[in-house]
């Protein structure tokens, strides 16, 4: 079920990028698909930006999703600055965005909270790791490809790991 609200909710957003509308608008619109959807208790978080290169910022607007991580601009890893709003689904909610200047050859990340989520440790103990994790990473100019292996065996490997240990 949650498989086919996420494809109904890419199309849609896909759609409704292609008018141009500002982020903040787009996860209104996205809010009231949700509401339409009729899945009870249904709530999505979302994560939409609009990247200027020639300008070098982004704008982004996130609905209760993790925060976008900022790497490689020489400085370590840094979370994007960007107020969380509630999660789609909720309804009647403002969204708000924000603006970024973004330093030429950063790397933004986005990721899912089933790559950090693990139970009895604290999401932003998580996050911590995944920033090391990227650090290590962002010292030169990393293969993306090799950067996301580089990521799931550090921090999904363990938990494995310990799964199998545990059976």
């Amino acid at each position: 079920e949650a498989a086919a609200v996420m494809g109904q909710l890419r199309s849609a957003a896909h759609a409704l990028a292609k008018t141009g509308m500002q982020p903040r608008q787009l996860m209104r619109a996205l809010d009231t698909c949700v509401a339409d959807l009729d899945v009870p208790d249904q709530l999505v978080t979302c994560c939409y930006l609009v990247i200027a290169p020639d300008a070098g910022t982004v704008t982004v607007c996130s609905a209760g999703h993790l925060p976008v991580l900022v790497a490689g601009t020489g400085e370590g890893i840094s979370a994007l600055p960007c107020p969380v709003n509630a999660p789609l689904g909720v309804g009647d909610v403002l969204y708000e965005q924000s603006s970024s200047e973004i330093p030429p050859g950063a790397t933004l990340v986005l990721y899912t909270d089933g790559l950090i989520e693990t139970p009895g440790c604290d999401i932003e103990v998580r996050i911590g790791e995944l920033s090391v994790l990227l650090d290590d990473l962002f010292v030169g100019t990393p293969c993306l490809e090799a950067a996301a292996d580089h990521v799931l065996a550090g921090l999904l490997l363990p938990r494995l790991l310990e799964r199998r240990i545990d059976l």
